[in-house]
């Protein structure tokens, strides 16, 4: 994907938090149903041709009683030795229990 720093790995991090701060309950669970990076290559080379790549996600997220949830999101990149070089975050919150369709993009244009 990223060829200016060798191999790129994109790693999601989701922290699921109790309104009181306290760690959700085991229960919680994410289910990835897509994930893609358009375009599969790209050249930040400043060109105007091929200079981003946009990272989509979408998935359910099962959030149990008893209460609200704040949800940290953080994507990663990480280059071939593992540093990362580039990230994007949020934080969204549920009111309560219950199945949230989720879907997230962010467009990464090789700087880090």
């Amino acid at each position: 994907m990223y060829k200016k720093a060798g191999v790129a790995v994109c790693a999601l991090i989701v922290t699921w938090l109790a309104r009181a701060g306290s760690p959700a309950p085991p229960s919680t669970s994410l289910t990835i149903l897509s994930q893609s990076v358009s375009p599969a290559a790209f050249t930040p080379d400043g060109n105007g041709i091929a200079d981003t790549a946009t990272i989509r996600l979408a998935g359910n997220l099962l959030l149990p009683a008893p209460s609200a949830y704040f949800v940290e999101w953080k994507l990663e990149i990480r280059d071939s030795r593992g540093k990362q070089v580039w990230h994007a975050e949020r934080t969204t919150s549920y009111p309560g229990p219950g199945l949230y369709p989720e879907s997230w993009s962010a467009v990464w244009d090789g700087s880090s």
